[in-house]
C-alpha cells in the first residue's frame, strides 16, 4: 500500500483542490479525480469508469492516492 507520506498528501491535495491525476496501488491505472462537496470520483482513464468515494479515507483504502 502507499506509504503514510504519500496518503497525507493526497489528503491535504484532496482538501484544497477539487481535482487531480491519480495513481492505483495495485494495477497501474491513472485517472482523474473530482472532488464535489460529499462525494470523489475518479475517472479511469484507460477504462473510462468511474469510481465513487464517500471520503478521502475510503479514496485511500480503495488503492488510490496523488500522482
Amino acid at each position: 500500500m502507499w506509504s503514510e507520506s504519500l496518503k497525507e498528501q493526497t489528503r491535504e491535495f484532496l482538501q484544497q483542490y477539487q481535482r487531480g491525476m491519480m495513481k492505483h496501488f495495485g494495477d497501474s491505472r491513472y485517472g482523474i479525480c473530482l472532488v464535489s462537496e460529499n462525494s470523489f470520483e475518479i475517472f479511469d482513464r484507460k477504462t473510462k469508469e468511474v469510481e465513487s468515494f464517500n471520503s478521502i479515507e475510503e479514496l485511500l483504502a480503495g488503492g488510490w492516492a496523488i500522482d
